[in-house]
């Protein structure tokens, strides 16, 4: 994850085990899923104070925003624990 004051930026990966075979055989492949997200955001906020926290596969980010007449030029990152 990666936050700018009007950015932010999400990436992570997944491995999944998927069985594939027949009636008498049975093989389990493992893939990687992965995703890349970015979204601008519609006001600026303090890349600093910003919090991710995964709990399950719900990850809740919390950015506060710049108080008014303030300005951030700050870049924050966190990883997950999963990536």
């Amino acid at each position: 994850m990666s936050v700018e004051p009007r950015r932010l930026v999400v990436s992570g990966e997944r491995e999944l085990g998927v069985i594939c075979g027949g009636h008498h055989t049975a093989d389990i492949e493992k893939r990687t899923r992965r995703i890349l997200r970015m979204h601008d955001l519609p006001s600026t906020v303090d890349p600093s104070k910003t919090t991710a926290t995964l709990n399950g596969e719900t990850l809740e980010i919390v950015m506060p925003k710049v108080a008014a007449g303030g300005k951030s030029r700050e870049k924050a990152q966190a990883a997950s624990p999963g990536s």
